[in-house]
């Protein structure tokens, strides 16, 4: 991802095209590890994907697999396969055929080397731009919140007001995707009652 003022941040891992943009455990760790970048950004930026880095993350890659599947399945229709190594979901292989221009009944050995040559550019680069983010409400983490050197964490209360206890979100705490959040959410809200049920105890 690049905002285009010499900042990059890179990710993998899996996808989730949505009906409102991308999602899915590599967009969320990406948005996560550049909030403040595209925060500075306005949420104007351009995210690169390669849809098959395994391989070796270039055209030629691609463009190889594209040469020999037409060689050996030149009479099947381009948009009906992206055949077996690349193995594309179907509506997103047939978005990408569309977006170069290619009739979809269009047979392989038809496909003139330039527009699978774009295909394969559009499958090793593919170049998307991010604009705007989603609502509060739609946020997976939020990033920011109570300092974490004005809690004390045995006991999660602040540490210059007494008897205001923090938990979860609300605290300067946001981790990778994967669970890591709601843990946290979890264990400082068991610390926080217990402390308070302490307190009121005595």
């Amino acid at each position: 991802m690049s905002g285009g003022k010499g900042k990059k941040l890179k990710e993998r891992g899996p996808i989730l095209v949505t009906h409102q943009g991308l999602s899915g455990p590599a967009v969320l760790r990406l948005s996560a590890f550049g909030a403040r970048e595209l925060h500075a950004l306005d949420y104007k930026a351009t995210i690169r994907i390669n849809w098959k880095p395994d391989m070796a993350g270039s055209v030629e890659g691609v463009m190889a697999e594209f040469e020999a599947f037409k060689k050996f399945h030149g009479q099947k229709d381009i948009g009906g396969t992206s055949g077996p190594t690349l193995d594309l979901p179907r509506r997103l292989w047939q978005a990408m055929v569309a977006e170069i221009g290619i009739a979809l009944d269009l047979k392989w050995c038809d496909v003139k080397k330039a527009d699978l040559r774009k295909l394969a550019m559009l499958v090793a680069q593919c170049d998307l731009q991010v604009a705007g983010k989603s609502t509060n409400k739609d946020e997976f983490v939020t990033s920011g919140g109570v300092s974490l050197p004005g809690v004390d964490m045995s006991k999660m209360h602040s540490k210059s007001v007494p008897g205001l206890y923090f938990c979860g979100e609300v605290l300067d705490i946001d981790g990778i995707t994967g669970g890591y959040n709601l843990q946290s959410a979890w264990t400082t809200g068991t610390i926080a009652g217990r402390s308070i049920a302490q307190m009121a105890s005595h």
